[in-house]
Formats: structure tokens, C-alpha cells, sequence
């Protein structure tokens, strides 16, 4: 017996350290580990404990990259470069939307800077592709636009902040004429298309108003 015990290499003097022996060769065999008194000889290789150390730094990156997901990151159809018009349209951008909050919103144009500005600044399509991206920053009640039912709440005697409160703030002043003491303005707002309509002021109140194709 004491011949056969050496041949596994670890001189074993009785079963009991033959049978330790088995064990620990089993044990090395599977990449496990043998209790000894309530604590652990770990036999993993260390080409295994590697192994097993980049699988939790990938899953900590997975878990990284869907928290940054859920968080709010563009989908890629999202991040499309498209143009941007503001409310005048007389500034238009080549950018990619990248996000909005607190009424503002981020774009990355095509030379990789970023700038941002308030939504109420786009033109009222452009505001409308924020609010789909970002439904949460879409305000409750009646969006300031170029509509027919917009135009139907221009009220006689409404000053033009508040004209443009309903409107929006891309307003173009088409004439301006003082006499006697009388200042006569009139505004125009572009809707989708060719629809518009104009808007007249006398002393800063509103006393006239047309549309065509709201």
C-alpha cells in the first residue's frame, strides 16, 4: 500500500491521507477546492481566475452600457444628421439631435460640436421631431404654432408677446409706419408650406389679422 500511495506524489502514510490525496487530485482535475476546516484551498489556475475575472468586467460593462441606455441614449435613427430651421427660417443647421431637457434642446452639427438652444426657437416642424424623440419635454396645452386653431386665439388688443406666446417668436416685420403719433406694425408667421398669416398692430395692440391656408 505504501508503494501504491506514493505513485500520486504526495506520500500519503495511511487511508486517510491516501484518500486526501484522491481528493485533492479530483479536485485539481475539476478546478474546484477542498474544504480544510471550514476553509477553502482554491486549486482554480490562474489562466482560469483570469477568465473568470473579464467575464465580471464584461457584465459590469453590459450593466454600464444599459444603465447609459436607459438613461437616455440616441438610437441610432435618431442620431441621423437632418436639417434644422429656427423659428424664422432664415438660420438653418446640418446637425444630429442629441438630446433635450428643460426646454432646451442639444445638436451635434457636422463638425462634431455641439450647441443647443431653446425649442421654442425651431420652427414649429422641428419642435414637433424634439417632442417625438422626447416626448417628456413635450409642454401640456396648446403648443405655440402656425395653425388654424392657433390663429383662432389671436384676440383684438393682445400685445405681440403675447401674439407670440400663441404663435411662437418667428414673427417677420413686413411694414412699420408712424404718423401722428400713431405706430402702425404688421407681422407675418410662415406655417407648413405655403400657409401664413399676418398680423397688425397699432400702438402694440392687435387690430387685424389674415391668414391664407391655415
Amino acid at each position: 500500500m505504501g508503494s501504491a500511495s506514493q505513485g500520486f506524489g504526495f506520500g500519503c502514510g495511511g487511508t486517510v491521507g491516501c484518500l486526501f490525496g484522491v481528493l485533492l487530485v479530483i479536485a485539481l482535475g475539476f478546478g474546484g477546492c477542498v474544504m480544510l476546516g471550514g476553509g477553502c484551498l482554491a486549486l482554480i489556475g490562474e489562466s482560469e481566475r483570469a477568465a473568470r475575472r473579464a467575464g465580471d468586467q464584461a457584465k459590469t460593462a453590459d450593466g454600464k452600457e444599459a444603465e447609459k441606455s436607459a438613461a437616455g441614449t440616441v438610437p441610432a435613427k435618431q442620431a441621423e444628421i437632418r436639417e434644422w430651421v429656427d423659428a424664422s427660417g432664415k438660420h438653418k443647421v446640418k446637425a444630429s439631435f442629441v438630446g433635450a431637457e428643460a426646454g432646451r434642446v442639444w445638436l451635434k452639427k457636422e463638425n462634431g460640436k455641439e450647441t443647443n438652444l431653446a425649442i421654442d426657437q425651431l420652427s414649429p416642424a422641428d419642435r414637433e421631431e424634439v417632442w417625438r424623440l422626447c416626448p417628456a419635454e413635450r409642454p401640456s396645452g396648446p403648443q405655440p404654432g402656425v395653425t388654424a386653431r392657433n390663429f383662432a386665439r389671436v384676440r383684438m388688443g393682445m400685445t405681440l408677446e403675447e401674439v407670440e406666446a400663441v404663435l411662437g417668436p418667428g414673427g417677420q416685420e413686413m411694414s412699420r409706419a408712424s404718423v401722428g403719433g400713431q405706430t402702425s406694425v404688421i407681422m407675418a408667421w410662415k406655417g407648413r408650406g405655403v400657409s401664413n398669416c399676418t398680423v397688425s398692430f397699432s400702438n402694440g395692440r392687435v387690430v387685424a389679422k389674415a391668414q391664407l391656408g391655415l
